[in-house]
């Protein structure tokens, strides 16, 4: 889905994608980094970091994110423009 998403971004704008990458404490960021940023094309310092705080708390806990939780974001509001613009005319369109 990241990288679905990442292409679209880049297809509709030319402003470049920001990564948010959210990880465990007991996780090495720069191998997350390099795994996301071979499959994404993407440079490290496109990537900002969330550290989860409740590390080794979480009791009972059977799922881990072996690749961290990553979001991909672009600060481009002439995009978001044309994609609430087109949000609106689909919604019109059911009426």
């Amino acid at each position: 889905m990241i990288l679905h998403g990442t292409r679209w971004i880049r297809r509709l704008s030319e402003r470049p994608p920001i990564f948010w990458l959210q990880f465990h404490a007991d996780q090495d960021p720069v191998k997350l980094v390099g795994f996301w940023s071979d499959l994404l094309d993407a440079p490290s310092e496109a990537f900002r970091f969330l550290r989860k705080s409740n590390s080794n708390q979480l009791t009972g806990r059977i799922w881990r994110s072996r690749y961290g939780v990553l979001s991909v974001t672009v600060s481009d509001t002439y995009l978001r423009a044309r994609l609430q613009a087109w949000m609106d005319l689909t919604q019109q369109s059911w009426k």
